[in-house]
């Protein structure tokens, strides 16, 4: 590939477009800790140094890619929520949530990577943009919220959005074992391990709604 600088905005987001896309194809294939700078270069037909001139880490790109994620999957349960009714039950809200989030499984891979690592090697200004973002997507779905729960506060909204995303960094990473993993849980000694995450957060939700719908949810 015969590199040119791109010189102009226009030119400057294709090329961070070619590395975000050359990033997603490679966490398609690969583990995250598999995904190297190195090879999100040679995917997008850049050298290292060019991918340095967009992003300052692989962190950053991966963050790149869960706000992306993040929004599309805020946009759709938005628009979900907005044609809910205010009696709808906790079950069934838990039942939409759960739809919608499954649609979204790029974000459910990224999302127990947060914390431990997404977050730790990216400047202060690549951190605040990501949580400034994060923070303006999570103020529009306490909004949405609110349309079948119009008796949650903004503050129990927050706490309910922090519950579910703290189950699913804890519980998703649960689906996908490795060889080992699941060769040791099918052991009949084990029986009483097997793992729903479904059930789990479904149940989960369903009673965190329900105690915003009998205000017995902590603010």
């Amino acid at each position: 590939m015969n590199w040119e600088r791109a010189r102009t905005p226009g030119q400057q987001e294709q090329r961070r477009q070619e590395i975000l896309e050359a990033a997603a194809t490679l966490f398609r294939e690969l583990a995250y800790e598999d995904v190297s700078l190195n090879a999100i270069a040679r995917e997008a037909g850049f050298t290292k140094s060019n991918i340095y001139r967009y992003f300052a880490s692989r962190e950053e790109i991966f963050l790149a890619l869960f706000l992306i994620d993040f929004s599309e999957w805020a946009d759709e349960f938005i628009e979900v929520l907005n044609t809910l009714s205010a009696d709808i039950g906790a079950a069934e809200l838990a039942e939409v949530w759960f739809e919608v989030l499954m649609r979204h499984e790029r974000m459910l891979d990224l999302t127990p990577l947060l914390g431990v690592a997404l977050e730790r090697n990216v400047s202060e200004s690549a951190l605040f943009h990501f949580k400034f973002n994060a923070h303006q997507m999570m103020a529009h779905i306490i909004e949405g919220l609110t349309v079948p729960l119009p008796m949650m506060t903004v503050e129990q909204g927050a706490a309910l959005l922090t519950r579910v995303h703290g189950l699913v960094a804890g519980l998703w990473p649960m689906t996908k074992p490795n060889e080992v993993m699941a060769a040791v849980l099918q052991r009949p000694e084990l029986g009483s391990l097997h793992f729903s995450f479904d059930g789990a957060l479904l149940g989960a939700i369903e009673i965190f709604v329900r105690d915003i719908q009998t205000n017995t949810l902590p603010q």
